[in-house]
């Protein structure tokens, strides 16, 4: 399959997961409350750990910020995408049906990684992109392109290796276990 059949398979999963997402209205204010809780609960921990000093490992409050929002981005991908598919493995394997996703004409770790989607964990994801626009602001860094570059390597790199890690936890912990 090409790219464009990806594409088109990939829209109707996620017009599928929003359709199933906005049958119950009230479960989009429920989320986009508790991440907001939740984001604000970490800044609120993180606040105390620097009360008493300025510096925490010669870090200070504002860059140690920046690594919430990474956090918060990385978490909000994790709801969003791996944490809906990749436990659906193991009840593929448990029920007998992974064969049925094999033997579609579409690539089956595509399938497996990208079926459901989230859309609650779009929230955290905007809510850690902003706070790291917060963060740039108020830590005066100068945003240049390759700044830019860099940044989005090292979070798609981090993305990579926090699936890979799902899916060694999910085989070790439910199938090797």
């Amino acid at each position: 399959m090409n790219l464009r059949k990806y594409l088109k398979v990939y829209k109707k999963f996620l017009h599928t997961s929003l359709a199933s997402e906005l049958e119950y209205k009230a479960n989009i204010l429920v989320d986009l409350i508790t991440a907001i809780l939740s984001l604000i609960g970490s800044i609120f921990l993180l606040s105390i750990f620097f009360q008493n000093n300025g510096y925490i490992g010669g870090w200070k409050f504002e860059q140690a910020l920046i690594i919430q929002g990474i956090y918060t981005i990385l978490n909000g991908i994790t709801n969003t995408w791996f944490n809906p598919n990749l436990t659906e493995i193991v009840k593929h394997i448990r029920e007998g049906t992974l064969d049925f996703v094999l033997l579609k004409p579409i690539d089956s770790q595509f399938f497996i990684s990208l079926k459901k989607i989230n859309p609650s964990g779009f929230l955290e994801i905007m809510l850690g992109f902003f706070l790291l626009l917060f963060c740039i602001r108020i830590n005066q860094i100068n945003l240049s392109l390759s700044f830019l570059a860099l940044s989005l390597i090292t979070i798609i790199c981090s993305i990579c290796i926090l699936y890979s890690l799902w899916f060694f936890y999910i085989y070790y912990h439910y199938l090797v276990c």
